[in-house]
């Protein structure tokens, strides 16, 4: 009794103290319930500090830190257009304009030359195009290993509405071989082919590179036709005149490697009165009064020559010393003309004033 007394007390206390527990629970039952209520009516913080839990601040590193701001600005800029597709035609037309050297894939051979790919653009390579050392005996078939490679070659030609492109390999070869030429090298070649207007001339050493003997740098002697001068497959010795490697073009002169027959008759020829003067020795005479350096140009004997004829208008400083001035000869087919000019230039200024009014500068 004393003992149940006792509990029945203390089980009292700790209801008015702790809550009331349901009548139905024993006291192991009851004092569990407390357990757990009073255990989960503690502060938070004194809980922790009774479970020995004790949990840092967590510091971001600066990079962290910084992200968030980071992707905000990003998500904010706006995003940059892709530049404009520039326009493959353009790029071709402009390739072609500079004469640049362009990389271009054979795709595929037909029976008149190479099927290229030029970025997006298909264009074509004629045989007659290609580099002679790839057409050997014209056994175009021999070709067929160039399908799926890249080779370089020059535009020609493009025309945009019917979608050609013509280019040429053999234009890169002469490019380089003509970058190397200098004005007044001696060559040697083969005639290729006679017009009315000249001979092409291929050289021996360089079989890319051909040019044009014009007929007024054939010969000094008289003819009517090229064919009376030269023939096709003669075997020549020329002079370089003019290169242009952008062009690809070459001018060669066979007769400034001969003497020319008036230095040698020039003591010879039988002069008299002046008759009539030719217009482009007039234009000469014209063009020499005009010049500050010269103080007068007096027009002295006229002769013909029938077997000495010029194909163009030309100009020579005689070895004749004449006080304060100079003797010229100016020869228009087989006209010769004399003139006395006065002038204090040197004779090599002279020279050079002579040299760009024969040329019409």
């Amino acid at each position: 009794k004393q003992f149940f007394a006792t509990a029945y007390f203390f089980h009292n206390s700790r209801r008015m103290q702790l809550g009331s527990a349901l009548p139905s629970q024993t006291p192991v039952q009851q004092h569990q319930q407390n357990a757990r209520w009073t255990h989960s009516k503690l502060p938070r913080q004194n809980h922790r500090k009774n479970l020995m839990h004790t949990r840092l601040p967590r510091v971001l590193p600066p990079a962290a830190q910084q992200k968030p701001q980071q992707q905000a600005q990003t998500a904010t800029k706006p995003l940059a257009r892709p530049p404009p597709r520039a326009d493959p035609w353009a790029i071709v037309k402009k390739a072609q304009q500079g004469s640049e050297t362009l990389a271009v894939e054979v795709k595929s051979l037909n029976r008149g030359g190479l099927v290229v790919g030029v970025g997006e653009i298909s264009g074509f390579i004629p045989f007659k195009e290609m580099s002679a050392q790839r057409i050997q005996k014209e056994d175009y078939q021999d070709l067929a290993y160039l399908v799926g490679q890249k080779i370089e070659a020059k535009v020609l030609s493009v025309d945009s509405e019917a979608g050609r492109v013509l280019l040429s390999e053999k234009r890169v070869a002469q490019s380089q071989a003509l970058s190397r030429m200098k004005v007044g090298d001696i060559k040697r070649g083969v005639v290729r082919n006679v017009e009315d207007y000249g001979a092409f001339v291929t050289l021996t050493d360089v079989p890319s590179v051909s040019g044009l003997v014009h007929k007024s740098e054939l010969s000094w002697d008289t003819f009517m036709n090229v064919d009376d001068v030269i023939k096709a497959g003669d075997k020549v010795t020329v002079k370089v005149l003019d290169i242009d490697p952008v062009a690809c073009r070459i001018s060669f002169s066979i007769k400034q490697l001969q003497q020319d027959p008036l230095t040698q008759t020039l003591d010879t020829v039988t002069w008299g009165a002046t008759k009539s003067i030719p217009e482009d020795i007039q234009q000469v005479i014209d063009r020499l009064n005009v010049q500050e350096s010269i103080m007068e140009v007096i027009i002295m004997q006229q002769a013909v020559e029938s077997h000495l004829f010029s194909q163009e208008l030309q100009l020579f400083l005689t070895k004749t010393e004449i006080p304060g001035g100079f003797l010229v000869v100016a020869r228009s087919g087989s006209t010769l003309q004399q003139l006395q000019i006065r002038s204090n230039l040197p004779r090599e200024d002279m020279k050079d004033l002579l040299a760009r009014i024969a040329r019409m500068e």
